[in-house]
């Protein structure tokens, strides 16, 4: 939903600049805790969603969950250039990437499944440092900025990770048990660091979600 709104401001830059920031922080407030969160549950939300035998499982998907926060913030940069009517650099950044993709499959397939997923977080770096870099020079918008932008919502979620990741070791051995209290906790403990720190991009999800029809009485 990015591209239609930032087309309609496409040609105010400082307009075009500031719902870019707003957009990610908003965005990251959301994904970063719930990548974060899903990386540190995984295996007992694998042990109740998919049984024992999918186990060695885990690391892959913990290790996607650093793609899963980075993949949205490409989008955004990537969006803006377009919307911009700066295709030919979308075009370019889009190809660059797909070939990334088809060089690291060939360079990681041999050594496993971990070196592919790990080809594919190194693509996933690459890919934000050439949407950002790109955002900086014709949107003025550079990846200092922008790492200043969500890094609030980052800390609060390593935070909120970190604590619910010790809850392992001196809280619950029982998996159903150990999973509902660290959701139900990292929810809680993200809500209440994001209200201390006045992270104000989780104010501003609060008022979207508040203000929303589905809320409202009829």
């Amino acid at each position: 939903v990015s591209f239609p709104v930032f087309s309609i401001i496409q040609d105010d830059s400082a307009r075009l600049k500031n719902y870019m920031s707003k957009t990610l922080s908003m965005l990251t407030v959301v994904t970063f805790p719930l990548m974060i969160g899903i990386a540190v549950v995984a295996k007992q939300l694998i042990l109740i969603l998919l049984t024992e035998k999918w186990l060695p499982s885990v690391l892959f998907f913990q290790m996607l969950c650093v793609v899963g926060m980075l993949y949205p913030i490409c989008v955004v940069n990537l969006n803006a250039l377009n919307a911009r009517g700066l295709s030919d650099i979308y075009l370019k950044i889009d190809v660059i990437n797909k070939v990334l993709i088809i060089l690291m499959v060939i360079v990681t397939y041999r050594f496993g499944i971990t070196a592919m997923i790990i080809g594919q977080i190194v693509n996933s770096f690459i890919g934000y440092y050439l949407s950002t870099y790109y955002s900086g020079k014709h949107l003025h918008y550079t990846i200092g900025m922008q790492i200043k932008d969500i890094l609030p919502s980052f800390s609060a979620a390593i935070l909120m990770g970190v604590i619910i990741f010790s809850f392992k070791y001196f809280i619950l051995n029982n998996d159903y048990m150990l999973f509902t209290a660290q959701v139900l906790s990292g929810a809680l403990i993200y809500i209440g660091l994001c209200y201390s720190f006045k992270i104000k991009a989780f104010f501003n999800v609060l008022e979207i979600v508040s203000s929303t029809n589905i809320f409202k009485k009829k």
